[in-house]
């Protein structure tokens, strides 16, 4: 009988020694886990993209229109505003296609474009 018990309490120490090895490593697991997919979609490879795009946000109601670009683009010389927008030539086209994709929204592009390009030709 007393051999009984004592491999009974034997038992019971191994499995309550498991357990308590055990119990650590899946809290570590799952903390390991829940920030796994709390950081999945952050980005790739140390956070670095292959592409480099600057994205402008401009406000509706700060978005320049036809007369605005005309007179922005007719306060300066060509060659100061190529400066100003990174080009290397002062081409009118250049110049003003450039401008309306820095200062302008997709839908009002062809407007600023416009505008500028008039105050470029005059």
């Amino acid at each position: 009988m007393r051999t009984g018990r004592l491999r009974r309490r034997q038992r019971c120490r191994v499995r309550d020694l498991a357990e308590e090895e055990v119990k650590p490593k899946l809290t570590s697991l799952a903390l390991i886990g829940a920030v796994a997919i709390g950081a999945g979609g952050c980005g790739s490879a140390g956070g670095t993209s292959t592409t480099q795009r600057t994205v402008h946000r401009i406000s509706l109601r700060n978005t320049p229109s036809y007369v605005s670009a005309k007179r922005a683009c007719g306060t300066a010389s060509r060659a100061q505003l190529a400066r100003r927008l990174g080009l290397s030539s002062a081409d009118p086209v250049a110049i003003a296609k450039q401008y309306a994709e820095q200062n302008a929204p997709l839908a009002a592009r062809k407007d600023v474009f416009d505008g500028c390009y008039a105050a470029l030709n005059k």
